[in-house]
């Protein structure tokens, strides 16, 4: 599957999670990841995903995994800072 289609898959995973919110992505070829800026409610949510993880992770379980390693959670609890997303698990930048 292209990388698009699973980008796609995550934006619509963070749109579902922060309902109401506007994502941006962009890739940067020095980190290799494609980072979200997620704005909610006047705060902003950033994570970035690793090439690793999307090379790593089925289109099909991209979405069970991100809530297994309760992205989310983490990203609501940890407002401003970057949390990477690699095949592993998350990281904190």
């Amino acid at each position: 599957m292209p990388k698009q289609e699973k980008i796609d898959i995550i934006r619509d995973y963070f749109l579902s999670e922060f309902s109401g919110s506007t994502a941006e992505e962009s890739y940067n070829s020095d980190s290799k990841a494609y980072t979200f800026q997620l704005s909610h409610k006047g705060t902003t949510y950033i994570a970035k995903v690793s090439d690793e993880f999307l090379d790593a992770t089925k289109a099909s379980d991209i979405v069970v995994t991100l809530r297994t390693f309760l992205l989310a959670e983490h990203l609501r609890d940890l407002a401003g800072t970057c949390v990477v997303v690699t095949k592993a698990g998350l990281e904190l930048e």
